[in-house]
């Protein structure tokens, strides 16, 4: 957001008026390469459109109004609606206390299974914490 000085660009049409300078064509074509879209279209000062709100995603902005300059200011107060969705997903994460196991269960359980030794790591985001080798 902010006041910018290509008075030669037609904003409703996304198009640059005749006699305008080489900056503005470059300018706006920098916008369209890089899908910015501005979303102000309604002037106050002059018959330009200064003060503009831009963005990457077309959908974000809405009900944008163009006010009345703020005391003495020559800038326009631009008011608009910013939709943004946060998903908050479930940052829980379970964590087990390996110090509470029932070691001669785990032996007994393993032992039911007819396999005479069995080598057994604890491993915790890729680190190996402990090694155990039941028989």
């Amino acid at each position: 957001m902010g006041d910018f000085n290509y008075p030669d660009i037609d904003w409703i049409t996304q198009t640059v008026n005749p006699g305008a300078t080489a900056e503005t064509h470059r300018f706006l074509e920098c916008l369209d390469d890089n899908f910015v879209t501005q979303h102000v279209t309604e002037h106050r000062r002059s018959k330009a459109v200064l003060d503009l709100v831009m963005t990457r995603d077309p959908y974000i902005i809405s009900s944008v109004n163009v006010m009345e300059p703020l005391g003495g200011s020559d800038h326009n107060m631009v008011t608009f609606v910013v939709h943004h969705q946060r998903d908050i997903g479930n940052n829980v994460k379970e964590v087990r206390d390996y110090s509470t196991a029932s070691y001669a269960k785990i032996r007994s359980e393993l032992a039911s299974t007819g396999t005479s030794c069995w080598l057994v790591a604890l491993v915790i985001d890729g680190l190996a914490l402990k090694t155990l080798y039941l028989t």
